[in-house]
């Protein structure tokens, strides 16, 4: 049985998990624009954006936009639903 969590537990677990790991962690909180994601995640020179959903959660039509947007100039955000997959990203991250 899966346990569902909500986003903004998930999202304070793996943030947690990467501050521990040693990730620089950012909140986006681009006035006047919606849309982008949630976390910028730093580590090293490299950087992860990531969007937060609830499991099974899928990102709305205007947050799409902006991550097409931003695939334009090479960055493809990280959708993370569960908290596994956000330590794959942040093990991924720190790896190199």
């Amino acid at each position: 049985m899966s346990l569902l969590i909500l986003e903004s537990i998930l999202e304070a677990r793996t943030c947690h998990y990467a501050i521990t790991r040693g990730v620089l962690v950012l909140k986006l909180n681009v006035i006047g624009r919606r849309g982008w994601p949630d976390r910028l995640f730093i580590h090293k020179g490299r950087v992860a954006l990531v969007e937060f959903k609830r499991p099974g959660g899928r990102p709305r039509i205007q947050q799409i936009m902006v991550h097409e947007r931003l695939a334009e100039h090479g960055f493809k955000p990280a959708i993370v639903d569960n908290l596994a997959a956000g330590k794959r990203l942040v093990d991924k991250l720190c790896a190199a």
